[in-house]
């Protein structure tokens, strides 16, 4: 944990001394562990300034209640979201803290299609994750399909975008596609 500094103390002790009822300390452990990205360890290291017998199933419990979980990649997760996710994004397991694992579904998949690709594919997934625009990570994806070459679940392993919503924008792409032109067509015809 990083070490806190007198004033940091003094505002959280400040915070925990105005705690009305349950509910209040509860957003607060909350905001700790969004807004100020503190792990569960560093929010009961600072809870326990105010509260001595508190534990840290106590704050994984109060955590669960709000439905978040951070991803363990931080920055480099590769979440559509980012890396503060809903806790259904990790899958389960026993030992650990919270019962869930540290990277996310996202990672997970991720680092696994990486590994079994081949250096084309590679490619394309390290192409698809610079993009930050949905825009554009959704035209990314449709030029590769119209070109022919790659199918749906191709685009559904290098974007980690279930393969329902890869044939969705695909065909709505497509049928704006036809819509436009046949509005030029009308237009065209009308003149």
């Amino acid at each position: 944990m990083k070490k806190l500094n007198n004033s940091e103390k003094e505002q959280f002790k400040n915070w925990f001394d105005q705690i009305e009822n349950i509910d209040n300390f509860k957003s607060i452990i909350h905001e700790l562990y969004v807004n100020y990205r503190y792990s569960y360890r560093n929010i009961l290291s600072i809870v326990r300034y105010n509260y001595k017998y508190i534990d840290i199933d106590q704050i994984v419990d109060i955590l669960k209640e709000f439905d978040v979980k951070r991803c363990s990649r931080g920055e480099d997760c590769k979440s559509p979201v980012g890396d503060l996710q809903t806790r259904n994004n990790f899958t389960n397991r026993a030992e650990s803290v919270d019962g869930k694992r540290l990277e996310c579904i996202y990672c997970n998949r991720f680092y696994t299609n990486f590994k079994r690709a081949n250096k084309e594919k590679q490619n394309h997934i390290l192409e698809f994750q610079k993009i930050k625009s949905p825009n554009q990570q959704d035209e990314f994806l449709v030029n590769l399909y119209k070109s022919k070459e790659y199918n749906y679940k191709y685009l559904s392993a290098i974007s980690l975008r279930h393969i329902d919503k890869i044939v969705s924008l695909v065909n709505y792409r497509a049928l704006s596609t036809r819509l436009v032109n046949v509005g030029r067509a009308h237009i065209n015809n009308a003149s």
